[in-house]
């Protein structure tokens, strides 16, 4: 009996060394989702950006608190509130619309940076959310790697819940007058 305590002891103790290990070595994670949806890219990018609805498809999502800067526009920081009583800020660092939506990110697990595209794809949208994330402390940064297929499958999760969202009920597309189309046009 004293062997067997012993081995699973040593073990265990190999198993924490390792994970102090990683620790030392491993700075960030990233991981990259993609979802098609069945809808046009201006029907998906208008779903996905319309504050309103962000509770539809971001499971537990309570409140999004602006904290700075002009509502959708880069520079912008909101606080997005959870039910779990987590939060998460974000700050806006590009925006393309239609293309790209890119923002860093701050929870009292971890910092990071994600960059969520928009293309056409077989007459519909692929969305592809690439983030990378580093610990914010120490033993967060040993836990990343184990913990990177859940915040893989999480990150998963949402896509697939916003592919849902805009799949069964778009939200409307803003339309743009433009310049070029009326020149085209000829008309005043």
């Amino acid at each position: 009996m004293k062997k067997i305590l012993r081995i699973l002891g040593i073990l265990l103790g190999g198993g924490i060394v390792a994970l102090l290990l990683l620790g030392l070595f491993v700075r960030q994670v990233s991981y990259t989702t993609t979802v098609d949806v069945k809808a046009p890219v201006a029907a998906s990018w208008a779903t996905f950006a319309d504050g309103d609805r962000l509770g539809e498809w971001m499971k537990d999502l309570s409140e999004v608190e602006l904290l700075e800067g002009p509502q959708d526009s880069v520079g912008s920081r909101y606080r997005l509130h959870f039910d779990t009583g987590e939060t998460l800020d974000e700050h806006v660092t590009a925006m393309v619309p239609n293309e790209l939506y890119a923002f860093d990110l701050e929870t009292s697990i971890f910092t990071g940076s994600a960059r969520v595209t928009f293309v056409e794809h077989n007459n519909g949208t692929r969305i592809t959310q690439t983030t990378t994330v580093r610990g914010a402390a120490f033993h967060w940064r040993a836990l990343l790697p184990v913990i990177k297929p859940l915040m893989q499958n999480s990150q998963m999760q949402v896509l697939d819940a916003l592919a849902a969202v805009i799949e069964k009920a778009p939200s409307a597309v803003p339309v743009v007058e433009s310049d070029t189309l009326q020149a085209s046009t000829g008309e005043p």
